[in-house]
């Protein structure tokens, strides 16, 4: 009975398998299938499109091709282009997965992003930015590069393929992006741009890795046992040491003052200027904000939260003590022990918790406004409450909805009223504000720094005056048993305000 039983269940699985890779009843034709695999044996690993092109004359202007359980379909057929997706495109405009170029990117590749709120912002970002009127302000150097190319293939027409393909990454990526410009095809960010775009095409390419998205599965396969997953990384961390190099570089030339207008300087003071713009559109310039204002202010509850998050102002937290064992996961936590809840590390450790965060020494509002706790897209943050900086359990601080009301309305206040700028030495240059200097202690306090503030127009720094003259009636319930001196201080300040 038992053998009959296996021979049974062997049969179902077989049966079921048969059913894998076979083109289902309404798909539209194409090459035959077998089982399992489908077409995944003759799937072309390059050059495909002479390949599709030839099965298109044999099975038509639309066909399919079965890779495992997955469905390709092929269109080699205007009509179908244009109905599908164009007047289709709610629905057809997505990407398929591409689990490789996620490794590799962190799933932030605005043209193979799946449409998520992550490529919504992507594509608004870039899109307010390269407008044919933003394009226009490039002709110049692109016309001044244009010159360059004529003038080497001049000197060395031999070299002509070679310079024509270089031009485009000279021009676009580093000039456009960036604003530095490579005047040799050796300069390094050149080399390096190049060298990184040919290692993420080629892993991309079919047949340099196996079918991980046909095959999901196959994501779970230990990294030691998986060359491409090393393979992923390593390309990922000369993304990273390129294009972030870069964008320090582009940093450093905003703060010397010495802009020239490219695309990530022009996203970089965007997002200097966003909580300003934002706290514009919402309240104007005719009152100060209130707390029901900040609801519709998702940028700055962004910055507010990624403050937190950033400089936590209880790295440690308070300690715990247990009063009893515990036992967690096979581990035993004695009684009496201290127990302390490494904040900063939970927030900023870029080693087992990199998943979590992308960049956590760097300060990125955004990263509150692409998912609600901040993590990386398609992470699970949903143990990081926005009370975590306020203490855990029963200890939790009693005080935080005063304290959360205090943060957000100063919050609003100041960058309503005033702007903040960079103080300068005695040379002209800008003094940087150091944001690892802070105090030792329990708690996070940070050295004094200087900057210059400078209220954004006459009418709100008016406006402050008059609102701090009508507070006074406020202030007046709790100004009691005040001494003299202090009694002096009141009148003098009410006084030059007015």
């Amino acid at each position: 009975m038992f053998v009959l039983l296996i021979f049974l269940l062997v049969l179902c699985v077989v049966a079921l398998l048969r059913k894998v890779g076979s083109r289902e009843s309404g798909l539209p034709p194409g090459p035959p299938t077998v089982p399992v695999l489908g077409n995944a044996h003759i799937f072309p690993t390059e050059f495909a499109h002479y390949k599709f092109t030839e099965w298109a004359r044999k099975y038509g202007g639309i066909f399919s091709l079965k890779v495992g359980p997955s469905t390709v379909v092929v269109l080699t057929d205007v009509a179908a282009v244009k109905e599908l997706l164009e007047k289709r495109s709610a629905s057809t405009s997505d990407r398929p997965p591409m689990h490789l170029a996620d490794l590799m990117t962190g799933g932030l590749h605005m043209v193979l992003a799946r449409s998520t709120s992550t490529w919504k912002t992507l594509r608004k970002t870039s899109g307010a930015i390269l407008t044919v009127q933003a394009a226009a302000q490039h002709l110049p150097i692109q016309q001044a590069e244009a010159m360059q190319l004529l003038y080497d293939i001049l000197r060395s027409p031999q070299a002509c393929p070679f310079l024509l393909m270089c031009q485009p990454l000279r021009v676009e990526p580093v000039i456009m992006l960036y604003g530095k410009r490579a005047p040799r095809y050796e300069t390094p960010e050149i080399s390096g741009f190049f060298n990184v775009l040919h290692e993420f095409n080629t892993i991309l390419g079919p047949g340099a890795a196996p079918p991980v998205d046909a095959i999901p599965i196959l994501k779970f396969v230990p990294e030691r046992w998986a060359k491409w997953k090393r393979e992923c990384k390593r390309i990922r961390n000369l993304q990273r040491t390129l294009y972030f190099g870069m964008v320090e570089e582009t940093r450093d030339r905003i703060r010397r003052g010495e802009g020239n207008g490219s695309y990530m300087e022009e996203l970089l003071i965007r997002k200097l200027k966003k909580a300003h713009e934002e706290i514009d559109r919402v309240v104007g310039g005719d009152r100060l904000p209130t707390l029901d204002d900040l609801e519709n202010m998702p940028y700055i509850r962004a910055m507010i939260l990624e403050t937190h998050r950033f400089r936590p102002v209880a790295p440690l937290s308070i300690p715990h003590s247990t009063q009893a064992a515990e036992e967690y996961q096979g581990y035993i936590i004695p009684k009496d022990s201290t127990i302390f809840v490494n904040v900063w590390g939970i927030f900023h450790d870029p080693g087992f918790l990199s998943a979590l965060f992308d960049d956590p020494e760097k300060f990125i509002p955004e990263r509150y406004i692409l998912t609600e706790d901040g993590t990386k897209p398609g992470m699970d943050g949903s143990d990081l409450k926005a009370t975590f900086p306020f203490g855990f359990g029963r200890r939790i601080c009693p005080g935080m909805h005063l304290a959360f009301n205090s943060i957000n309305i100063n919050a609003m206040n100041l960058l309503w009223a005033f702007d903040f700028k960079p103080d300068i030495d005695a040379d002209g240059n800008p003094i940087m504000v150091d944001t690892t200097a802070y105090k030792t202690g329990l708690e996070n306090a940070p050295q004094p720094f200087k900057c210059l503030i400078t209220p954004r127009s006459t009418e709100k720094a008016k406006i402050i005056e008059r609102e701090f003259l009508d507070a006074a009636d406020t202030f007046a319930k709790f100004e009691v048993g005040l001494n003299e001196e202090d009694k002096e201080y009141v009148a003098k300040l009410r006084a030059y305000a007015s």
